[in-house]
């Protein structure tokens, strides 16, 4: 039987004897931890002899990572993201990139991050109340002594091979996949963005602070607002209606009427207009677009925020984007616009292509951008300037990367994506530039630990707060 866990056991000292290569607290940890992931992976695939063999993986994972166990991180979510990692593995050997093709594209999601995103939150949601009963924890107790015996042969890297090699497992994952996200996700979701814990080792609250999701919001013409479907991550424009990315249709009109998608604070989401132009937009964000195009000389869209451009090629029909200060007019190439508000600087990308961007009121003329140049309109000055832009909309595909940004610009960036207030204190440069790149579906105190590394700044997060130290 698996060994009983006090109630009220030191964490913090468990995962330091863990670290140094002691059983007993491997033992602990594992009936302390496994409960929960047990019933996680159970529930994502429905088959208990492989999440068996799953479970044990992942615990002769942690063993062989006993050296080098993240103690300044929560000890769950590093668990979960080792899951994670397993899972996505597992489910890669199995299916061909025609079937993940079709996966992503019954999610609407825009690459195989978004699938892990998927996954991820799978397993950081709670289960449904009783789901683990009596004789499923009878059973995690009882797959101790086989871990145990597993762990003395893990120096001799002994794997297990997973019970699935067929076809089989990819039907089965995608359908358990698809209703353990429409069903958890939905309920449980808000609830864990709230929470607070509190990390094993420093025992400073972290507030479960959790990147932003595809959240958008539909404003009809009459001032109806609509609040889109989290599981989706877009919308598809056409003369016989308005649907998600996965086919589900809205009850909505297309027609000629105008409508606005807007997305919040730690949101995404990505928009097909009715000529085949496709927008992703980004958090804090909105766009306002007419249903149907087709009875128009031009396309012209109104941007507040950020958004990537992918316009359908048409000679006769000119693509307008109007946002602060500038319009930006293309027959068919993919760019990025970054107006927000809140900012000194109008950013405009091109990656592919050329645009006519007319800015009257400075300078009072037009610039022509090319492919690998960006645009930066100020109140009182237009600059060109050679850039890597690949580098500037990698956060379409999941990632933050800042090269020689200053403070003050990633701070907005991560405030808009987490959701969070930022405050600095008044002996912190704002201006100081860093250089770093991460992945957007990381833990805000991940993040916040590796800007610390660069020495040039300290943090210090609150409830719905990051203060900027120096």
């Amino acid at each position: 039987m698996g060994i009983k866990v006090p109630d009220h056991w030191n964490e913090k000292e468990e995962l330091i004897k863990l670290k140094a290569g002691d059983e007993t607290a491997f033992g602990n940890i594992y009936t302390h931890f496994s409960g929960k992931i047990y019933g996680q992976l159970l529930h994502l695939l429905k088959d208990q002899n492989l999440t068996d063999k799953l479970v044990q993986d992942l615990f002769l994972t942690v063993w062989d990572k006993r050296g080098s166990i993240p103690l300044k991180t929560d000890f769950k979510t590093h668990l979960n993201t080792l899951a994670e990692n397993l899972v996505f593995d597992y489910f890669r050997k199995f299916v061909s990139d025609e079937e993940t093709e079709l996966l992503m594209a019954h999610f609407g999601t825009l690459s195989e991050k978004e699938l892990r995103l998927l996954i991820r939150k799978a397993l950081v949601d709670e289960l449904p109340p009783g789901f683990i009963d009596p004789r499923l924890k009878k059973h995690i107790a009882a797959l101790y002594p086989a871990l145990s015996e597993l762990i003395k042969s893990a120096d001799q890297k002994i794997k297990l091979i997973p019970f699935y090699k067929q076809r089989s497992f990819a039907y089965l994952a995608i359908a358990c996949t698809a209703l353990l996200v429409t069903g958890l996700m939905s309920i449980f979701y808000p609830q864990i963005r709230a929470s607070k814990f509190n990390d094993p080792i420093t025992g400073s609250a972290s507030y479960g602070i959790v990147p932003g999701s595809n959240k958008a919001t539909l404003v009809l013409a009459d001032g109806q607002r609509m609040n889109l479907s989290e599981v989706n991550s877009g919308l598809l424009i056409s003369e016989s209606g308005i649907t998600y990315n996965d086919g589900t249709e809205l009850p909505v009109l297309a027609n000629e009427t105008e409508f606005t998608l807007e997305t919040p604070n730690g949101g995404q989401y990505m928009l097909t207009l009715s000529d085949g132009s496709k927008v992703w937009l980004n958090a804090a964000s909105s766009i306002k677009f007419p249903g149907v195009f087709s009875a128009q000389k031009i396309r012209k869209v109104i941007l507040d925020g950020e958004a990537y451009f992918e316009v359908a090629s048409l000679a006769e029909s000119p693509f307008i984007v109007k946002s602060a200060r500038q319009e930006l007019k293309v027959l068919g190439t993919h760019f990025q616009v970054s107006s927000y508000l809140d900012d000194d600087t109008v950013r405009t990308a091109l990656l592919q292509g050329s645009v006519l961007v007319d800015h009257p009121s400075v300078d009072n003329k037009e610039t022509l951008l090319k492919a690998g140049q960006e645009l930066l309109l100020t109140t009182t000055k237009a600059v060109v300037e050679n850039r890597n832009v690949e580098d500037l909309v990698a956060w379409k595909s999941g990632l933050f990367v800042f090269n020689q940004e200053s403070l003050g610009s990633i701070m907005k960036k991560i405030s808009r994506w987490y959701n969070v207030a930022v405050v600095y204190d008044d002996l912190v440069d704002q201006n100081r530039v860093l250089t770093a790149k991460f992945s957007r579906f990381d833990e805000l105190s991940t993040i916040l630990s590796q800007l610390e590394l660069t020495g040039a700044v300290h943090f210090k997060l609150e409830a719905q707060r990051i203060v900027v130290l120096k």
